[in-house]
């Protein structure tokens, strides 16, 4: 089982595709942050994709997500974390590289209103290690930083 959580209108062939306000028929509506209610079961899957997903989310929700996506994932199952990047978008403010309706835009997207959280990785990476994820990649694409780590 593969896993694409807060797809919105990302909709991927080969994965079973979640959100809180599902885009279509194809989407099972869950709240991603406890994939217990969507009767996934632990050790079940081999991959995770959480693009553009734990801004979404309070800064206390996101320890219990990242340990209950762990529990899903099989043994050297994969997860994959996508993101804005804080250090690297204040610097694009702080430098004049990101006009204001660009970064309100990143705050408040309109395809979803709610605000975004910004997210370091080297905070994030240390976090999966404690919790026992060993990281495969990590990188900084533009504004957003990705990590890609296994059980």
């Amino acid at each position: 089982m593969r896993l694409n959580l807060g797809c919105g209108k990302d909709i991927r062939q080969g994965y079973t595709n979640i959100d809180i306000f599902p885009a279509s028929s194809a989407v099972v509506r869950c709240d991603f942050t406890d994939l217990s209610k969507a009767n996934i079961k632990d050790d079940s899957v081999e991959e995770i994709l959480a693009i553009d997903v734990i801004q979404y989310l309070r800064y206390e929700q996101v320890p219990d997500a990242l340990i209950n996506w762990g529990q899903k994932l099989k043994k050297d199952g994969t997860l994959h974390i996508e993101s804005y990047y804080a250090k690297v978008v204040c610097n694009m403010v702080a430098y004049d590289q990101l006009d204001l309706a660009e970064f309100m835009n990143i705050l408040y997207p309109k395809e979803n209103p709610a605000p975004v959280g910004f997210y370091n990785l080297d905070g994030l990476e240390k976090f999966l290690n404690q919790v026992g994820f060993r990281t495969i990649t990590k990188g900084i694409r533009g504004q957003k930083f990705f990590i890609t780590v296994a059980k």
